[in-house]
């Protein structure tokens, strides 16, 4: 069996396990192991513990590998009496607690997470070993540490809140059978636009401005092709767009212009007797940021400072600062197939481009601060949100805007519809 130096001699209490069984010392190793599978450790740090030997009670244990789940709070006692705090999001915390209870292996990736629950009595064992039997929970240099780490992360932890999807969001609702389903988005106000300080920033983004958005209900997802169809199908809808043999049904309707998608909610309000439209570009930007309030810094994405290709569907060859290379899936996918943002909505970020009603202007000068639509009498350019499938993760940004001809159809083009409430 190979064997590390310091680690097959003398555990982290300075016991001999030499004479240990043979599993232990691959049991020691698996904590390093961590490091070589498909864990992703972006926010946490190191804590060197001089006192680990007084704080770890193991006195009937050759070696204690912790592992533990106090509130959101992950703690692992590695090689060198080092401690690794991560802090786990809602998901994070139970694909870990599942792996470890089902294969003694940590398993998935951690996220800064969104508040401190520190529930002392939730112990999560690893290959047989009960943390609670190991770490004196009353010391005091464990309280100091978790004080600590809460000042540490505090502001990260507000920010992952407004950001985190609400537990409490107002329930979802069809007008009709084939019509698409709705997520109210409550009243705030957002700054639009985006700092000169951005990465990947054009001018046409600024200057930022604020503005108050009156609560409306918008598409949980891009229309589908499903929906799309029974426009088309009902005689609304005089173009049916070809799907690039990537499939219909829940695949979001592409090849769409915005006359086209004006065709769609003028038979969605004729329908329904419902007022429906596209998203006004106000509108469209402060759903995609999901947040009801002026945040203290505007964040390029609603998932943060960077976007990976786990979040959403773009072309993940490339990356923003911050993020890492993935896969690129080279099509366009299911709506829902990523998670939502705070206001309930999915793809806001990638997958197709998304027309609003807004005729394009190449700076925010004189914006309307209402949340309502630019509209010119001869309009020559519309705008699209989002980025798509193809794209760069710089052009998913919640600010950047891509204007075209209201007629162009592409495969990377669709479309979100909105109504009042």
């Amino acid at each position: 069996m190979e064997t590390r130096p310091g680690l097959a001699r003398r555990n982290a209490l300075g016991q001999d396990v030499s004479a240990r069984e043979p599993g232990t010392q691959a049991r020691w190793r698996l904590m390093p192991n961590l490091f070589r599978h498909n864990l992703s450790i972006d926010n946490s740090f190191w804590v060197s513990i001089p006192l680990a030997r007084e704080l770890l009670r193991c006195s009937r244990k050759a070696i204690c590998r912790a592992y533990a789940i106090i509130g959101r709070v992950t703690i692992f006692l590695l090689p060198g009496d080092r401690f690794l705090f991560l802090f786990v999001d809602r998901i994070g915390k139970q694909s870990f607690s599942h792996d470890v209870q089902k294969t003694g292996r940590p398993h998935g990736r951690a996220a800064v997470g969104a508040s401190f629950a520190f529930d002392l009595s939730t112990v999560v064992t690893m290959g047989g070993l009960d943390v609670g039997q190991c770490i004196d929970w009353k010391h005091p240099m464990i309280g100091a540490f978790l004080v600590v780490l809460v000042l540490l992360f505090m502001p990260q932890s507000a920010d992952a809140q407004r950001r985190a999807p609400r537990d409490d969001a107002a329930k979802t609702f069809r007008d009709c059978p084939n019509c698409p389903e709705m997520a109210p988005v409550p009243a705030g106000e957002f700054l639009m636009g985006s700092p000169e300080t951005e990465r990947g920033r054009n001018r046409d983004e600024g200057p930022q401005h604020r503005v108050a958005v009156p609560a409306f209900a918008a598409g949980k997802y891009e229309v589908t092709f499903a929906e799309y169809d029974a426009c088309v199908a009902d005689g609304g809808c005089a173009y049916k767009p070809a799907d690039e043999g990537w499939g219909r049904g829940r695949k979001p309707a592409i090849n769409v212009s915005w006359d086209d998608a004006q065709a769609y909610v003028a038979w969605l309000a004729r329908k329904t007797g419902q007022p429906y439209r596209l998203l006004t570009e106000a509108e469209w930007e402060y759903a995609a940021r999901g947040q009801t309030t002026v945040a203290e810094r505007t964040l390029p994405f609603s998932t943060g400072r960077t976007i990976s290709y786990r979040q959403a569907n773009y072309d993940a060859n490339f990356v923003y600062p911050g993020g890492q290379q993935g896969g690129y899936r080279q099509k366009t996918t299911n709506v829902g197939s990523f998670p939502r943002n705070a206001f309930g909505l999915h793809d806001m970020h990638g997958n197709t481009w998304e027309w609003v009603e807004d005729c394009y202007r190449p700076t925010y000068e004189g914006a309307p601060t209402d949340g309502t639509a630019v509209q010119d009498a001869a309009c020559e350019l519309r705008i699209l949100r989002g980025g798509s499938w193809n794209y760069h993760p710089r052009l998913l940004r919640s600010a950047y805007r891509y204007a075209t001809p209201g007629t162009i159809r592409l495969n990377s083009f669709g479309f979100r519809v909105a109504r009042p409430m």
